[in-house]
């Protein structure tokens, strides 16, 4: 959270600056998936939609705190 417009950009100049970790960018490929479809897609379902494999979805939910069954659902 920002105090001020100064801090925000201080606040996402070093955001921008770590790298990221390949479950956290398969984590947010699963959300724009599910957030276009809101009534859930089976695990199978997701894994086409995202290219993702079974493991990389896995691994997804791991970094999230997340079960692997929560995320063909939008909880």
């Amino acid at each position: 959270m920002a105090c001020s417009p100064e801090h925000l950009a201080e606040l996402v100049k070093t955001a921008g600056a770590r790298p990221f970790l390949e479950a956290e960018l398969w984590a947010g490929k699963i959300d724009r998936v599910l957030a276009a479809h809101p009534q859930g897609l089976s695990l199978y379902a997701l894994a086409l939609k995202t290219g993702l494999t079974q493991d990389q979805i896995a691994q997804a939910a791991l970094w999230s705190g997340r079960s692997v069954h929560s995320l063909g659902s939008q909880s």
